[in-house]
């Protein structure tokens, strides 16, 4: 309408898509331990996390560097955030419905980010005092 401002559409992008291509580069980039979390029917969060470890801070800023790469030039997508870039101890990167966990072997084994979402029987979440 004349007038009236252009309303941009956001660029939505398949989540199934864009993890299999994050992981796909992290593959082909000598990652370490790669995992996908399907968080879908888990969490609002996002539809998957995918998980890989680096060999040093060095190799976890290349794969980040990669990442941002991969989903600029084939999404013209850009993070929503990126967090812990600088120390390359865990390089969080948020692609909305994917988000990419990138460690330090020592750090991943600390945090273990897997075990915490992983299937656990209802009964763990129910305060039997209630």
């Amino acid at each position: 309408m004349a007038g009236m401002p252009a309303i941009r559409e956001e660029l939505t992008v398949d989540s199934e898509l864009l993890k299999d291509k994050i992981y796909a580069k992290l593959n082909e980039k000598k990652a370490i331990d790669l995992e996908i979390i399907d968080l879908a029917q888990k969490s609002s969060l996002a539809d998957y996390f995918v998980v890989a470890s680096g060999a040093s801070r060095i190799q976890v800023k290349a794969l980040a560097d990669d990442i941002v790469e991969l989903c600029s030039k084939e999404f013209e997508l850009e993070p929503k955030k990126i967090s812990g870039f600088s120390e390359g101890r865990w390089v969080l990167m948020d692609y909305g419905n994917v988000v990419v966990h990138l460690f330090h072997p020592e750090e991943r084994d600390h945090y273990k980010l897997e075990q915490l979402w992983q299937e656990r029987p209802i009964s763990e979440f129910i305060d039997p005092e209630n």
